[in-house]
């Protein structure tokens, strides 16, 4: 993973296998933060995970390892409890249009009601 270029799946990884004595997690941040493309919501979220876990804030200080992320172009905010929401932006160029849900994209089906007489219907209780 660490040669094809998945630090972040490295990353996780490595804290599940314990296996940060042969494959130090701070060089995996690094080489995460210093990629010249965008990085992806997943990967920042794996980023604000893993700094946290490994301790290592005072190397990739909270504000910066932020910064980086909100030139990727994903939003960040900050709920109360300490933890993060992050938002990317919407793939213009798939098609869809910002704001649009599925259940809009799709003619809405009628809703259906059981019978009234057809007590034995799955899923119903008797009255």
């Amino acid at each position: 993973m660490v040669r094809s270029g998945k630090h972040e799946v490295a990353l996780k990884y490595v804290h599940k296998f314990r296996a940060s004595s042969r494959f130090p997690p701070a060089q995996l941040v690094e080489c995460c933060l210093q990629s010249k493309q965008e990085l992806s919501v997943r990967t920042c979220a794996m980023l604000l995970k893993y700094v946290s876990v490994f301790k290592l804030e005072e190397m990739f200080p909270l504000p910066q390892l932020l910064e980086r992320i909100t030139e990727s172009g994903i939003t960040v905010r900050e709920l109360a409890s300490g933890k993060f929401v992050l938002k990317g932006r919407r793939r213009l160029e798939a098609g869809g249009s910002v704001g649009a849900s599925p259940a809009n994209s799709v003619a809405a089906s009628p809703v259906l009601k059981p019978s009234q007489n057809n007590a034995s219907h799955v899923g119903s209780a008797p009255l």
